[in-house]
Order: C-alpha cells, then structure tokens, then sequence
C-alpha cells in the first residue's frame, strides 16, 4: 500500500507541475498574440503610409543613362 500512496503523490505533484506549466505558457501565448497583432496594425499603417505617398523624382535604374565618361 505505501507503495501505491507513494505512487499516486508522485503523480499529483506530476499534474500540479503541468498545470503551472500550461498556465504559465498560456499567459506568453497571449502576450505574443497581442504582440502580433500590434505589429499587424503597424504593419498595415506603414503600407498604407507609403502608398499614400507622392512617387518619387528618381528614375529606375532601368531608365537611367549611363554617364557621359563610359
């Protein structure tokens, strides 16, 4: 019988650990959540922010001529 009690403490102390761990793991889980959704949102702005923009005076390196020397 000592066995089995010895046992079954073993295992309480087992599932007690678990759940400490599942909730500690929980808890980052949110805050990395809201973490990405932040970036999202500021992600997106920047999108936005940068479409909105005048385009620019330089033209692509495509289209530029090579200077007079070469």
């Amino acid at each position: 019988m000592d066995n089995i009690e010895e046992r079954f403490a073993e295992l309480e102390s087992l599932i007690a650990h678990l759940e400490s761990s599942i909730s500690d793991m929980s808890e980052v889980m949110f805050s990395q959540w809201k973490e990405i959704e932040m970036l999202k949102q500021q992600n997106k702005e920047m999108v936005d922010k940068l479409k909105g923009m005048a385009p620019s005076n330089i033209r692509p390196l495509s289209e530029e001529v090579p200077p007079p020397h070469y």
